[in-house]
């Protein structure tokens, strides 16, 4: 008689569950409204879904909280589990929209999925559960199914590319150095500003500012020019003897400001080799 009126109780409180987790299905809908990336930066991103929770019945709910797994390319990166100590209100034939931010960073992801270092874009899904309660006690949850992508940023590289020496006198020089800096990422860079030290065989030869509107194309290159011209008397005549050589060491330092569909990035840069001098035959 014991066993078979727990198992009427057990069976009672099964069927009580199903029709709150009933009701609450047919009454509250949730959908993703925008996927937006914010917080861009050289070390990482965060991802937000935004999520309109529809409640059409005629009685408030409350979202108690909420938990997830985060997966990147079919491997977890996160899990998250959070609850709300005074419930969202989701207003009676009304419409609320929720953030689900997701912080990403680069050196984690690439920890926990080291496939993804060499990758240039990432998918990803948000799965899990929702809950709901009508503010005293719990109505039960639902499913949470959010897919989308987010890019692995690459620093644009710099390549020192040619030092040609146009003309030469125990006075000065007329010079041009070439840089290029490639964009290995899956969209356009526009510089906006490069700053920059260049230094010869240890020698600071110059030092300014390169104006930017020059857009990098996604996966493309931009060559950069400098014409110089340089006084010895100011430089020192010890510049003359490094540019009277055939190479030299060459430096190039500073950072360049790019701007992205998400934001502005300064990124830092130092570039050293020796580069062969060239000269107008």
């Amino acid at each position: 008689m014991k066993k078979k009126a727990i198992f009427l109780i057990a069976l009672l409180l099964a069927s009580v569950h199903f029709s709150l987790s009933a009701s609450l299905t047919k009454d509250v809908k949730i959908k993703v409204m925008e996927k937006r990336i914010r917080d861009f930066s050289l070390d990482g991103l965060t991802l937000v879904f935004y999520v309109n929770i529809a409640n059409s019945s005629s009685k408030d709910y409350f979202l108690s909280g909420y938990e997830y797994r985060f997966i990147v390319n079919q491997a977890d990166y996160l899990q998250l589990q959070t609850g709300l100590d005074d419930g969202l209100r989701i207003e009676s034939k009304g419409e609320t929209l929720v953030a689900f931010p997701v912080k990403i960073t680069y050196e984690n992801l690439f920890q926990t999925i080291p496939e993804m270092k060499d990758e240039l874009h990432a998918t990803c899904n948000l799965v899990g559960w929702a809950r709901f309660s009508d503010g005293r006690r719990k109505k039960g949850k639902l499913a949470l199914a959010f897919t989308g992508d987010f890019p692995i940023f690459w620093e644009p590289e710099l390549e020192l590319d040619q030092l040609r020496v146009n003309t030469l006198t125990l006075g000065g020089a007329d010079i041009n150095f070439e840089l290029k800096f490639k964009n290995k990422n899956r969209f356009e860079l526009m510089i906006n500003r490069i700053s920059y030290t260049l230094t010869l065989a240890g020698y600071e030869i110059e030092k300014g500012t390169i104006p930017g509107d020059k857009n990098i194309d996604k996966q493309g290159e931009k060559l950069f020019s400098l014409p110089l011209l340089l006084d010895f008397f100011e430089l020192g005549k010890e510049v003359y003897n490094v540019l009277d050589k055939s190479s030299t060491q060459s430096r190039f330092t500073g950072d360049v400001e790019v701007q992205t569909v998400w934001g502005r990035l300064t990124i830092p840069f130092d570039k050293q080799e020796v580069l062969a001098i060239t000269r107008i035959p």
